[in-house]
């Protein structure tokens, strides 16, 4: 199985004899897809599993937060098997239902959350890996435009083959699969950093302490001007003396030290012949 390392941290795991659920959260820094460098959005996500000897589910939740309000808004992507039954699936909360999968807000699409919520679930299906998987069906009517291709693109990158209805491959029905099969995508890696909320915490703490930092050694500058001005109002011209002395000061010393000196040889030599 790949490493999706950093794990995200765990907030409560809560285990009996034939119940288990499992919370986490983590944090994505989602970059620009025009410059990596910059973030684009900070994604909250918590996952919820859930594990009864019947049945198994996922929903990985996620809030995202950026500087452009468009980028703001929620959703989820759920995973779930039928034990008794042998199957799953990888877009309904329950395994015998079929669901469709959408990354909202659209301005979220594009730069791979969506491949990295599925591969939340896929990771998850895994740990039933005789489970077929309920077939996907596309409808022309879940995407259009740009997301369309991307749409297919989702499902294909994890193993999924399709039987396409149309030529534009916009409808269709996915061949079984057993969830040992399918794939479990890392490229999102390349646009997007994981961490764990105390990581994400630690690294907020440092930005807010340099800010500080910088905010003081701001504001000492702002008292020094501030004095400045007073200075300039009691007294232009002793400030200004002073003021011309402090920037022409290493210029005013060499002139000193070569007058120093012409004076002196003067003092011996013209004292000398007097």
């Amino acid at each position: 199985m790949l490493d999706l390392s950093p794990s995200p941290s765990v907030l409560a795991l809560r285990k009996t004899s034939d119940h288990e659920v499992c919370v986490s959260q983590s944090v994505l820094n989602v970059r620009d897809s025009g410059d990596t460098t910059r973030e684009y959005a900070r994604v909250l996500v918590t996952c919820v599993e859930t594990i009864t000897p019947t049945g198994a589910s996922i929903e990985v939740r996620y809030r995202s937060m950026g500087k452009l309000t468009q980028v703001n808004g929620s959703g989820s992507f759920v995973g779930s098997v039928n034990r008794v039954m042998g199957i799953a699936s990888i877009s309904a909360s329950e395994a015998h239902n079929r669901g469709f999968i959408e990354v909202t807000p659209a301005a979220l699409q594009g730069r791979k959350v969506g491949t990295y919520l599925m591969s939340r679930v896929v990771q998850f299906l895994h740990r039933f890996p005789d489970a077929i998987v309920n077939p996907i069906l596309l409808s022309e009517h879940q995407a259009s435009g740009e997301n369309h291709p991307r749409r297919n693109r989702l499902y294909e990158q994890i193993g999924l083959e399709f039987d396409y209805y149309d030529s534009n491959q916009q409808s269709g029905r996915s061949r079984p699969i057993a969830a040992c099969n399918l794939r479990i995508v890392t490229s999102w890696k390349s646009n997007i950093r994981e961490v764990q909320v105390e990581e994400h915490m630690k690294e907020q703490d440092a930005a807010v302490a340099s800010l500080r930092y910088e905010r003081d050694n701001l504001q000492q500058r702002v008292d020094r001007l501030e004095a400045e001005v007073v200075a300039h109002r009691r007294s232009p011209i002793l400030w200004g003396l002073r003021t011309f002395l402090d920037k022409n000061l290493h210029l005013l010393l060499p002139v000193g030290l070569i007058l120093a000196g012409v004076w002196a040889l003067y003092d011996r030599f013209g004292g000398s012949a007097g």
